[in-house]
């Protein structure tokens, strides 16, 4: 598991570098030496408390943010936690809104906001899901699925059967 924002691993200001940290030992479940053959075990990755980050940030696989970012978020399942602040664009599969978010959000399947979110940007997804309680204030779009998300459910079997005509 990725950790960013760790106690133990605190940027010293006077020096502007790193505190070594002894490397972290694996959960079996998630060490890429005990998955099934052929496949890598992912992780999700952890912005934590504390952090700030300020850039473009790219995860592969499930990511959750309770820090503070400034600028692009790219994901497939990107979660900003109930103490994020994000004032950044996201895009992702899907979305998750605990947090507070200044920024568009696009998802290619879901966002959904939280009952502690709040969001001020415009969102477009095919799905959108708003707790009793979440703040939002923009435009929102009921956007088709992706061309990619249908490919992908076409190869995996999720599809209508062919019709050919006689």
């Amino acid at each position: 598991m990725a950790i960013f924002g760790n106690e133990s691993n605190k940027i010293n200001s006077s020096e502007n570098q790193v505190n070594p940290q002894p490397p972290a030992t694996l959960n079996p479940a998630h060490d890429p030496t005990h998955a099934p053959s052929g496949t890598l075990a992912s992780s999700p990755a952890y912005l934590d408390r504390g952090t700030k980050v300020t850039g473009q940030l790219c995860f592969d696989g499930p990511a959750k943010i309770d820090g503070r970012v400034e600028g692009e978020i790219k994901g497939k399942e990107v979660t900003i936690g109930e103490n994020a602040e994000v004032a950044a664009k996201i895009i992702g599969e899907s979305v998750v809104v605990c947090g507070t978010v200044e920024g568009d959000i696009t998802a290619d399947k879901r966002i959904e906001i939280r009952p502690t979110g709040r969001v001020t940007g415009n969102i477009a997804a095919p799905t959108l899901v708003i707790h009793h309680g979440a703040h939002f204030e923009g435009h929102c779009a009921m956007t088709k699925e992706s061309d990619e998300h249908k490919r992908k459910a076409h190869h995996n079997g999720a599809h209508a059967p062919d019709r050919t005509t006689a």
